[in-house]
């Protein structure tokens, strides 16, 4: 199992969600501990992040295997998350 961790952007992100999204990225992010390989690996400039589709929303995060750690980077909407990056 994999433990998951949030930077302080991607925290205050995800709480300025509505509350039904919250608990559906929640959900996803759970099943990051046991499976952290769900999403798909971006390329270019983010290629070392992955990137995991919830509906209209994406959560960009980092495997760390040698320390079984996955940290969250961004939570938002697909429109948004990737700018800034």
């Amino acid at each position: 199992m994999y433990v998951i961790q949030f930077t302080r952007t991607a925290k205050k992100s995800f709480s300025k969600l509505p509350s039904v999204e919250q608990t559906r990225i929640a959900t996803a992010i759970d099943r990051l501990a046991a499976d952290p390989t769900l999403g798909k690996p971006l390329k270019g400039v983010l290629k070392n992040l992955w990137s995991l589709r919830i509906g209209t929303y994406r959560v960009i995060y980092r495997i760390f295997k040698e320390k079984l750690v996955v940290i969250v980077f961004a939570v938002g909407h697909r429109r948004e998350v990737y700018r800034a990056r």
